[in-house]
C-alpha cells in the first residue's frame, strides 16, 4: 500500500476511536490526565489496526524527538 493510502486508513480510525472509544472513555471517567489519554487512543488503535500495523510495517510512537 501507498503512503497516501497508509494515511487515509489511519486517518480514518483515528477519527473513528476519537468519536467511538475516546468519547465512551470520557464519559465513564476512564481518562484521568493526559498520559491517560494517549495511552486509551494507542490501546484502541492497536486493538483495531494490529494486523494492519503488522502487515504494513507500521509503528507508533508516543514521543516525538527532533
Amino acid at each position: 500500500m501507498d503512503l497516501r493510502g497508509l494515511q487515509e486508513v489511519i486517518d480514518r480510525v483515528i477519527k473513528e476511536v476519537w468519536i467511538l472509544n475516546i468519547s465512551k472513555d470520557y464519559k465513564s471517567f476512564y481518562l484521568l490526565k493526559e498520559d491517560t489519554l494517549k495511552n486509551a487512543l494507542y490501546y484502541h488503535l492497536w486493538t483495531r489496526l494490529q494486523h494492519f500495523f503488522e502487515q504494513n510495517t507500521v509503528r507508533i510512537y508516543t514521543e516525538y524527538f527532533l
